[in-house]
C-alpha cells in the first residue's frame, strides 16, 4: 500500500483531465470522435480491444474510459510540463507522510529524467511524445502506490485538500490515559476549478452507476451513490495490474477506497468487486 511501485492505468485519467482543462486544451463540453485508435508520431495507440467509443466529451470519456480522448491530451501537453506539474500537485512522485516506515516516493517521468538516463547510457532513447501519451493514461514509466492514489482521489472529492494520512487515532500511556490524539492534517490545498471537478465527478459516477459505465456490472445496483474508476495497467513481464478507486457517497464523499491487485487482470473484474 505504501511502497508498491506500479503503473496505475485509467485511474490516472482524472489527473490528466484536470491538467488538460487547466492548460486550456479542452472544456468539459469539448467533443472528440473516438474511433478506437489514433496515430501519433507514426505510432498507433488503441483503446482496449481497439473498441470505438464514438463522440465523447469529458464526462462521457470518464464513463466509458476512452483512451483516445486522453491520448490526445497527453500528446498536446507534451513539452509543456503541465501533466507532470499537476501530477505532483496531486501527490504523485512524493511521500504522503503517513506515520509508517518504508514509504516510497514513486516516480513521475519527465523529459529531463529520461534524457538524463539516456546521457548516462542507462536507456536506449530520449524522451518522446509517446512517453507523455502513456503517462496520460497512467502507463509507461509512472510508478505510484495505492495510498498515493487514495490521497489524490480524496483531493478530488474534498475540493483540493491534500490530506496527510495517519494509521493511528491516538496514543495512550500504560494507564490508558490519552497522551496524544491525531487529527486529519491538510498538507496543502490545490486549486481545482469547480466546473472541472463537477464534470469529472459526474463522469466517475457514470462510470460506476450508468449502464455504459466500466464498472456498472459491479456498482450498478449498489445502494449508495459512488464515483469510481477502473484501471487495467500493463506491467511487463508480469500480467496486467488491476485497479479500482472509488469515492462515496457521491457527490459529497466522506470515504475513499483504493484497491490494486498484482496480475489481477481487468479492473472491473478483480479490483472493483474488492472495493
Amino acid at each position: 500500500a505504501i511502497s508498491g511501485a506500479y503503473p496505475v492505468g485509467s485511474v490516472y485519467k482524472p489527473i490528466t483531465a484536470i491538467a488538460g482543462l487547466d492548460a486550456g486544451l479542452i472544456e468539459p463540453s469539448t467533443v472528440i470522435q473516438d474511433k478506437g485508435l489514433i496515430e501519433i508520431s507514426d505510432q498507433i495507440f488503441t483503446n482496449a480491444g481497439s473498441e470505438p467509443k464514438g463522440p465523447v466529451d469529458l464526462r462521457r470519456a470518464m464513463e466509458v474510459s476512452s483512451d483516445v480522448y486522453f491520448y490526445l491530451l497527453g500528446a498536446d501537453m507534451n513539452g509543456t510540463n503541465e501533466l507532470q506539474s499537476w501530477s505532483r500537485q496531486f501527490g504523485m512522485g512524493q511521500r504522503t507522510g503517513i506515520d509508517l516506515p518504508g514509504e516510497a516516493e514513486g516516480l513521475v517521468p519527465t523529459p529531463e529524467w529520461r534524457n538524463d538516463l539516456f546521457a548516462k547510457g542507462e536507456t536506449d532513447r530520449r524522451w518522446a511524445v509517446g512517453d507523455n501519451v502513456q503517462l496520460a493514461i497512467g502507463q509507461g514509466d509512472l510508478q505510484a502506490d495505492p495510498l498515493q492514489m487514495a490521497v489524490a482521489y480524496a483531493a478530488l472529492g474534498n475540493d483540493g485538500k491534500i490530506v496527510k494520512p495517519h494509521t493511528a487515532l491516538q496514543t495512550e500511556d500504560a494507564a490508558g490515559r490519552i497522551v496524544e490524539e491525531y487529527q486529519p492534517e491538510v498538507d496543502r490545498t490545490i486549486e481545482i476549478d469547480p466546473v472541472a471537478r463537477e464534470s469529472i465527478m459526474a463522469g466517475l459516477n457514470d462510470a460506476a452507476q450508468a449502464p455504459d459505465g466500466t464498472s456498472y456490472g459491479v456498482f450498478g445496483g449498489f445502494p449508495i451513490r459512488v464515483a469510481g474508476k477502473t484501471g487495467t495497467a500493463e506491467r511487463p513481464p508480469y500480467g496486467d495490474q488491476s485497479w479500482y478507486v472509488v469515492l462515496a457517497p457521491y457527490p459529497d464523499p466522506k470515504i475513499v477506497t483504493a484497491v490494486t491487485i498484482e496480475e489481477g487482470g481487468f479492473g472491473a473484474d478483480t479490483a472493483a468487486p474488492v472495493a
